[in-house]
């Protein structure tokens, strides 16, 4: 489990209850992993290119549409355990280095719903197929409104981690005990499955995600 710095869960005391405040009113699906938009939150931000020299190392956020970065009308649910959402989700995806890198950073699209308005961006090593151990973390805090599109989350790297070619490691994304954001599905690869990894308060646990959700890995 992702345990977020002192700073971080400080947001929750920002941020008055998760629906308050919110551009429209979110749909949770039934088992609440699943978060959609009822509208659109009526504006665009155009996402800011990578960090000078940064490499892309995996990922699937568009490019080629300079408004089309990810999908923002739906995404999956990350949130907390005294969220309006009502119970912990962390999310987790894989992803394997072609070659070695040092790890650089990450970007996501998701979009703030309610209650504390940030997320970590954590990167893990792999435990049997599952997230094992936090090898680098930071917090990206002033989300896009979800809904809206394109902003992205980014995150640099704050230790010198070396990914190594051919192993599989995990971007994990976590938020505050009352936060609420959806993590925006990708429109570059609407076909394939992702295997992903949750953790609904218990530990993490294997599932899959289609469409996956929108995310890149840097390194240098």
């Amino acid at each position: 489990m992702v345990r977020l710095f002192s700073s971080f869960l400080a947001l929750s005391l920002v941020s008055g209850a998760a629906l308050a405040g919110t551009v429209h009113a979110p749909r949770l699906s039934q088992d609440r992993r699943m978060t959609t938009a009822t509208g659109p939150a009526g504006h665009y931000v155009k996402s800011p290119p990578p960090a000078a020299g940064g490499t892309l190392i995996a990922g699937n956020l568009g490019t080629y549409y300079p408004k089309g970065t990810y999908f923002p009308l739906e995404g999956y649910t990350i949130s907390g355990a005294t969220s309006a959402v009502g119970q912990e989700i962390e999310l987790a995806v894989p992803f394997t280095p072609a070659a070695t890198a040092s790890y650089a950073g990450a970007r996501i699209g998701i979009g703030y719903v309610g209650g504390a308005d940030g997320v970590s961006i954590a990167l893990y090593s792999d435990n049997g197929g599952l997230p094992g151990t936090a090898l680098d973390s930071g917090i990206a805090v002033n989300l896009e409104p979800f809904g809206g599109c394109c902003g992205v989350a980014s995150v640099a790297a704050k230790n010198s981690v070396t990914l190594t070619a051919g192993t599989q490691y995990w971007l994990v994304v976590s938020t505050a005990p009352t936060g609420w954001e959806a993590w925006n599905l990708n429109t570059t690869d609407e076909v394939d499955t992702l295997g992903i990894a949750v953790n609904q308060g218990a530990g993490w646990a294997a599932s899959f995600a289609y469409p996956g959700p929108a995310y890149a890995v840097y390194g240098h």
